[in-house]
């Protein structure tokens, strides 16, 4: 958890040498600050789609995100998510954490899309060939990742999207 304090708060991403770095940022900040963590630390920048997943989360489920929108510490790193019993802060580095020790290679060669929402990926798999899947970290889990794949059975010519249970790093 040392990244926030060091890399958001305490590096000076949001403040000069020798000032104490605000509680409060603007979304954009944050985003670019997170997009550059991501990319020095994995060797991926976010994408656009990646960005507006972290965005509605750590706004708590805003449908429309402004690069003004403002992002407290709390809300970063403190308050827990609507309905979970972990914050955002936790929820992010976690998944950090299950890129480094178990998905590094599949993350950077962009085959994990990690950072989108389930109804997301129902609406991309929905236009999809079947048995196409995509990896996507959990919302529910720390540090959980599931699969979702376009089913269809042989003969059939409709299908249905089937989600796995979200798995860490010890099942994996």
């Amino acid at each position: 958890k040392q990244w926030y304090q060091r890399r958001v708060r305490g590096d000076n991403a949001f403040s000069r040498v020798g000032e104490k770095p605000p509680e409060e940022v603007t979304w954009s900040q944050l985003r670019m600050v997170l997009g550059n963590w991501f990319k020095l630390n994995t060797g991926r920048f976010l994408s656009d789609n990646n960005a507006r997943c972290l965005g509605r989360k750590v706004l708590r489920g805003a449908e429309s995100i402004a690069d003004s929108d403002i992002v407290s510490w709390k809300m970063f790193a403190k308050d827990n998510l609507a309905d979970r019993n972990f914050s955002f802060w936790d929820w992010l580095y976690s998944a950090y954490d299950l890129i480094d020790k178990c998905l590094m290679e599949l993350w950077r060669d962009g085959l994990v899309e990690g950072f989108i929402s389930k109804e997301e990926v129902q609406e991309i798999l929905s236009t999809c060939q079947p048995n196409t899947f995509i990896l996507r970290f959990s919302d529910s889990m720390v540090g959980g990742i599931s699969a979702s794949w376009l089913h269809v059975l042989e003969g059939s010519q409709t299908g249905e999207i089937l989600h796995l249970e979200p798995n860490t790093h010890r099942g994996l």
